[in-house]
């Protein structure tokens, strides 16, 4: 099931694409993959069918099977694309997260130049209401709409706990994007 998983009546692509998700899992993440694809269906149903890509590592056919199955008839058009996660290998992680946390800097390169906009969501996220607004939220020609993560004050204050993390101006939570 390589390619485009269809639970829609009707599938969109390239420039039909209308409001698009991307996610990155692998195979270990299934479920909570499968969770945060029915949030979004149950809780933003004014954009079925969701044009979804899921940027993926080491996920088994029958666990693509499973995710599509899990998601309501015509909620979601599902484009599975492999990340070749070596090309991240040098790239510096903790044991926790994986080399996936990478695979949204490849979105610029799934995408033609008339998308102009995409909504990144980690696996974990549950999605609790209409995408429309967020969709719609002015960056004002920035490239990269985040929130600031709630851990900023600490990171800026050097907990010793934190120590690990980077020095950054501003550090926001990469779970939730929007990309322009």
């Amino acid at each position: 099931m390589s390619g485009t998983s269809v639970r829609a009546p009707h599938a969109t692509g390239g420039a039909g694409l209308r409001r698009p998700l991307v996610l990155a899992c692998d195979g270990a993440w299934a479920m909570p993959l499968a969770t945060t694809l029915r949030s979004v269906a149950d809780s933003d149903r004014a954009g079925w069918p969701h044009d979804v890509t899921v940027l993926y590592d080491r996920f088994p056919e029958d666990a693509r099977v499973r995710v599509l199955a899990s998601l309501p008839e015509g909620s979601a058009t599902i484009r599975w694309v492999p990340v070749d996660v070596a090309a991240f290998r040098d790239f510096s992680t903790a044991q926790y997260p994986s080399k996936m946390v990478y695979a949204r800097l490849v979105i610029p390169e799934l995408f033609p130049e008339s998308v102009s906009r995409v909504l990144y969501l980690d696996s974990d996220v549950l999605v609790l209401d209409e995408l429309g607004p967020l969709f719609g939220a002015p960056l004002d020609g920035a490239i990269l709409g985040a929130v600031r993560d709630g851990m900023d004050a600490q990171v800026k204050e050097g907990r010793p706990w934190l120590e690990a993390l980077p020095r950054v101006r501003e550090y926001f939570n990469s779970g939730v994007l929007l990309i322009d």
